[in-house]
């Protein structure tokens, strides 16, 4: 999202100009692979987000049933990358180069083939329902029952008052966890398909333009929304805080290992268990 959403966009919003291209072969080509990788992208993150509230779901609604495995898992992971290259191939056709007072643009164009008003008007709404209307009624519903399946679970054992507290707090993240993601997710895309729906229906909608700060703050937004997620599950789940500090463990531990100087006489894969004493 970073590199092949956030960038390219940033450019062609402050230079008002796809300046990264040029009307030749070579710049028909990275017109393709830009907008084609952007979508992709935003796809990806997409279903994996969708993916990621099943996972919540199995645990919580079937904690006794071992559902998701490595090997779903991959298998998983392989067919959401399908998905969001089936999902976004017909840009690799519509993606073209045209120029307008002498400035290459990179645009989508579905002619000859197609009549270019209503395929990309098609193409927008499908894109529109199948990467936020859908995956957002899918959220929205699996974690509404993780919700309510926690919130209406009772405390084993005694009900004393600190079982009561405990079991309340595990509620409240829960829920406070499942708000967030189902948020973040609607507010953060919902200004981005916005501007690529008055885009496309601008003569109908807003005959006048299109306001520049919907755009830059809903490609903002929706390019965010990943960076978002990241801080909802890590601030809420403690497996997601855990996973993220074992990360950053071994990032530091290489990042000192290679930052030791070479200690005569012991050889280099000994030198993790070297201690030095000031």
């Amino acid at each position: 999202m970073a590199i092949f959403g956030m960038m390219p966009t940033a450019i062609s919003m402050l230079r008002e100009a796809h300046s990264w291209v040029n009307d030749g072969p070579s710049g028909n080509i990275s017109c393709k692979f830009f907008l084609f990788s952007q979508g992709v992208s935003m796809a990806c993150s997409v279903f994996s987000l969708t993916a990621l509230a099943f996972e919540r779901f199995f645990a919580v609604v079937h904690p006794m049933q071992k559902l998701v495995t490595t090997k779903r898992t991959r298998w998983l992971i392989a067919l959401i990358w399908i998905a969001s290259f089936a999902s976004i191939s017909p840009t690799l056709y519509a993606a073209k180069v045209q120029l307008f007072e002498g400035v290459p643009y990179c645009i989508e164009d579905w002619a000859p083939a197609f009549d270019s008003k209503s395929a990309r008007r098609i193409f927008t709404v499908v894109t529109f329902f199948l990467l936020y209307v859908l995956p957002l009624v899918v959220i929205t519903v699996l974690y509404s029952i993780i919700a309510a399946k926690v919130w209406g679970r009772r405390t084993p054992g005694t009900a004393t008052q600190v079982n009561r507290r405990a079991s309340n707090k595990v509620k409240k993240n829960v829920l406070r966890m499942s708000m967030a993601v189902v948020l973040a997710f609607a507010l953060g895309w919902l200004l981005m398909h916005l501007n690529l729906l008055l885009m496309d229906f601008s003569n109908i909608f807003k005959p006048c333009g299109i306001p520049f700060w919907l755009q830059t703050t809903g490609f903002f937004l929706g390019h965010a929304n990943s960076a978002f997620n990241c801080c909802i599950y890590a601030l809420f789940c403690q497996n997601y805080r855990r996973g993220f500090k074992e990360a950053f463990k071994l990032l530091s531990s290489i990042c000192l290992r290679d930052e030791l100087a070479p200690v005569p006489g012991i050889p280099l894969e000994e030198r993790d268990r070297v201690v030095v004493v000031d």
